[in-house]
């Protein structure tokens, strides 16, 4: 029963995975709607507006993207599984 109780030493360690955890599964999910915003409404609206508009609205897409697969990738690597 005892060893079932954390201690005031375990919960920070615990706390911080489960934190990792967290910000793991938010940036995953960040970067697939960014993705998907990407794909969608870039191929949907490129019939519907000229090329230098779309080129304005979806200025840093592909580097948002690619930054938050880097920052996943990272947290991925940091997580104890």
């Amino acid at each position: 029963m005892i060893e079932n109780i954390l201690t005031l030493a375990q919960f920070p360690f615990l706390f911080g995975i489960y934190t990792l955890h967290e910000l793991l599964d938010t940036e995953v999910k960040y970067c697939h709607d960014l993705t998907q915003c990407y794909e969608i409404f870039s191929q949907g609206l490129k019939d519907i507006i000229n090329t230098d508009l779309a080129s304005q609205l979806f200025l840093n897409f592909e580097q948002l993207i690619s930054v938050s697969t880097s920052i996943a990738n990272a947290l991925e690597q940091l997580s104890p599984g």
